[in-house]
């Protein structure tokens, strides 16, 4: 069976008669995983059931699929109120503050008029200047009415376009933990059909081939990202059999280098 080549030659050689399959590397000993074993009350080692070995598998390959998830955290009406009124509040003021220096002009002009004419403080002097106090009086409350009416509906908004990121984190994060699931039950069903072979032929294990670390890298870098993906996630039997092959030959901290310079793509 034929691996994987490079442009310069065979990365992992081609083997002249057939081989058993091997199983792919996913960090899951197929010998010693806890995940084929377990203990009796005697503290010895037992064989599980194959419900109890795919479970198993599942669990442990769970964590090496931990999804990326967004945490939001959701703004609570108060903390929204007091970041609006922050900026909108000013614009108010200083037109409540201006209508008020305007009623201050007003009295003093009137004042100065009165003065001039010799009328000093007539009650007509008295009445304009009432009535110049109620004008300014209704126009600041229509001013206010006009905030509460701005704030209102701006904190709705608010309100609304926080609901909505939040709807959208949890959406994201089911999606991401959902996918993760899929990813750990396939290659559960990968190293689970690699188990029973295994189980098969009499709990054997064939040697993983290895080659050099400039073959390594000759080989991905010939590939595109979406092929390299199918190689890193095991999402083929073939991809999980060149990780298996590549982690032999560099290790796991060298198979981890070689996908941050080699990296996956959809």
């Amino acid at each position: 069976m034929t691996l994987f080549q490079s442009r310069g030659g065979t990365l992992i050689g081609r083997q002249s008669t057939p081989r058993r399959t091997q199983a792919p590397d996913l960090g899951v000993d197929l010998r010693n995983s806890t995940a084929f074993q377990k203990r009796s009350a005697g503290g010895r080692r037992t064989g599980r059931s194959d419900a109890d070995v795919f479970r198993g598998l599942v669990e442990q390959l769970s964590g090496a699929y931990k999804p990326e998830t967004i945490a939001y955290r959701r703004r609570e009406k108060d903390e929204l109120l007091s970041e609006i009124s922050a900026w909108l509040r000013p614009a108010y003021d200083a037109a409540i503050a201006e209508r008020e220096n305007a009623t201050s002009r007003y009295r003093a002009e009137l004042d100065a008029d009165a003065i001039a004419r010799g009328m000093g403080s007539s009650s007509y002097v008295t009445d304009m200047k009432h009535r110049q106090l109620l004008a300014e009086a209704n126009d600041v409350g229509a001013l206010e009415s006009d905030y509460a009416a701005a704030l209102a509906k701006q904190l709705s908004d608010a309100l609304e376009t926080e609901r909505e990121r939040a709807y959208e984190a949890d959406v994201f994060n089911a999606n991401a933990e959902n996918e993760a699931r899929q990813k750990a039950y396939d290659a559960a069903l990968t190293l689970f059909a690699a188990y029973k072979a295994d189980r098969r032929r009499g709990g054997g294990r064939s040697k993983v081939k290895t080659t050099s670390a400039a073959n390594c890298e000759a080989f991905l870098s010939g590939l595109s990202p979406r092929e390299r993906g199918a190689i890193y996630n095991c999402s083929t039997s073939m991809g999980a059999a060149y990780r298996s092959e590549l982690i032999a030959s560099v290790g796991e901290s060298g198979f981890a280098a070689l996908k941050r310079k080699y990296p996956a793509g959809r």
